[in-house]
């Protein structure tokens, strides 16, 4: 069965969001204008199915990469700064921001939020979808600037390995006697601006040794 790019990005991040048992996650739709679909949550199952449930072009036609990146160092302001991560997944280039994305990135430095980013290829599934080429500069100064990493993800293959990588980054503390989460270890943002779709994950952490501007997994 032939998938497209919006389906395999779908699918990825919903596969990630419910393992997250023990983290609040939180999802934010943008395309023309950034919307908080999901508020920080520990509820994994239900941010997950909204995930899943994303329609192509519910936020508009462009792409408000700065306007989304505001909203979601808004909604984690108040959290504690040592949790704030944000892991941005897009395939296109600003083109609708009242914000301008690296004013953005700025903003986040100040409140310790860490991007994290993935250009997604305009090739990543087996059938095409709508939406411009990556602009992988603009993705790589926004994580240089805020202490995170870019990353590229060619195909579905390599989406999943990233995904893999971030999992890593604040495993969740299982009590052996209860299989219960002990703590939540991080805040995730997921933005979703589905050109094809935009994903911001927010947690604290970073894993030892992980290179910088990491153009592709396996390249």
């Amino acid at each position: 069965r032939t998938i497209s790019r919006v389906e395999a990005v779908k699918a990825i991040a919903s596969d990630f969001t419910e393992r997250r048992v023990g983290d609040r996650v939180g999802l934010i739709l943008f395309g023309s204008k950034a919307y908080v679909q999901a508020p920080l949550t520990f509820d994994t199952t239900t941010v997950t199915q909204f995930i899943r449930e994303a329609q192509l072009g519910f936020a508009g036609e462009d792409t408000a990469i700065g306007d989304s990146l505001g909203l979601a160092i808004k909604r984690l302001r108040d959290r504690p700064a040592a949790s704030r991560v944000l892991i941005l997944l897009t395939d296109g280039q600003d083109t609708a921001s009242s914000v301008d994305p690296m004013e953005a990135a700025a903003l986040a430095a100040q409140q310790n939020v860490k991007v994290y980013t993935i250009g997604i290829s305009r090739n990543l599934g087996t059938t095409s979808a709508r939406g411009g080429e990556v602009d992988e500069a603009l993705l790589r100064a926004i994580a240089e600037a805020t202490g995170g990493e870019y990353f590229r993800a060619r195909d579905p293959r390599e989406l999943q390995a990233i995904y893999g990588i971030i999992d890593q980054l604040e495993p969740v503390e299982q009590d052996a006697s209860t299989f219960r989460p002990r703590r939540s270890l991080g805040y995730w943002a997921m933005l979703g601006a589905l050109v094809i779709g935009s994903l911001v994950l927010l947690t604290g952490g970073l894993i030892p040794g992980l290179s910088r501007s990491r153009q592709a997994v396996n390249a």
